[in-house]
C-alpha cells in the first residue's frame, strides 16, 4: 500500500476542530494523486496522453473524525485493473494503527479528445502495485433516489460553475458536490457513511441545482442536477459505524 504522514492542520477543521467528512475525501484524493506522481504516470503522463481518471463511485466510512494537530497516515492500493476501470481502496489512521476512515472506488479511464474509454496503458498495469481488496462491505455502484411521494424534497437556489469548483482536469472535482450538498445539509460533515454516484461531469459554464430528499424513514439523499433535471452527482449517507478488519 502506498501512504503518506501529515497531520490534521487548521485549514482542514471545522468549528470544533475536528477534520470534515469532505476534508476525509480530499485526503483521500491526495493520496492517490500522489501515488501517480511518485510512480511517474502523474498529471504530466495523463496529460501527455490524453486521458484522465475519473472517479465515477465512492463508498466511505468513517469510524471517528481526527482533530486539529493530530498526526495521520492516508493510504491507497489498487485492487483490480481491468480493461478501462480501476477499483482503489484507501485509509485513514493514526500513527499507532488505530482505523479512522476507509473507502471503496471506482475509476474509469477516458480519452480527453474523443470522450471515449480508454484501455489502461500496460505501463500503467505495470507500476500500479495490486493488493488484496478490503474487507469491506460491497455496495451497488448505482445510487438511486426515491420516488418524488417517498419523501420530503428541498430544490436550492442553482449555481453557476465557476472557476473555483473546478480542478486540473477542468471540470468541477468529485468532492466539490458533496460540498456544494454538505453547504444545504450541515449534518453531512459529520456523516459516518458516504456514497456517491456520478453520472456526467459539469464544466464551466454549466449550472448545477442542489436537492435534498428526505424519506418518511429517516434516509438521505441529495442530487446534484442540471437545470432539465439530469443529476451530475447523487449521494446519500447515514449515521452507521460498523468497523470492519482492513487490509491496511
Amino acid at each position: 500500500m502506498y501512504t503518506y504522514t501529515s497531520r490534521i492542520l487548521y485549514s482542514d477543521v471545522d468549528t470544533e476542530g475536528y477534520l470534515t467528512l469532505t476534508g476525509v475525501m480530499d485526503a483521500f484524493q491526495n493520496c492517490s494523486s500522489l501515488q501517480s506522481e511518485d510512480l511517474g504516470i502523474g498529471m504530466d503522463y495523463l496529460r501527455e496522453h490524453s486521458v484522465v481518471w475519473l472517479v465515477t463511485y465512492w463508498n466511505i466510512l468513517v469510524y471517528r473524525f481526527p482533530k486539529l494537530g493530530e498526526t495521520v497516515v492516508t493510504g491507497t492500493s489498487p485492487y483490480q485493473l481491468k480493461g478501462f476501470t480501476g477499483w482503489r481502496n484507501f485509509s485513514l489512521s493514526t500513527e499507532d494503527g488505530e482505523l479512522l476512515a476507509e473507502a471503496d472506488s471506482f475509476w474509469p479511464l477516458m480519452n480527453t479528445e474523443t470522450g471515449k474509454p480508454e484501455r489502461i496503458h500496460p505501463v500503467m498495469l505495470e507500476r500500479y502495485e495490486l493488493f488484496p481488496r478490503f474487507p469491506m462491505e460491497k455496495t451497488q455502484r448505482k445510487v438511486v433516489l426515491p420516488a418524488e411521494d417517498e419523501c420530503e424534497r428541498t430544490v436550492y437556489d442553482p449555481i453557476p460553475v465557476g472557476q473555483f469548483l473546478l480542478d486540473t482536469n477542468g471540470h468541477v472535482n468529485n468532492a466539490q458536490y458533496v460540498k456544494i450538498a454538505a453547504a444545504e445539509a450541515p449534518q453531512l460533515y459529520k456523516a459516518h457513511q458516504l456514497r456517491v454516484e456520478y453520472r456526467k461531469q459539469a464544466f464551466p459554464g454549466d449550472v448545477i441545482v442542489p436537492s435534498h430528499c428526505r424519506t418518511r424513514d429517516g434516509r438521505e439523499f441529495f442530487s446534484l442536477e442540471d437545470p432539465q433535471g439530469e443529476p451530475y452527482a447523487v449521494l446519500t449517507w447515514a449515521d452507521r459505524k460498523e468497523r470492519t478488519e482492513s487490509q491496511c
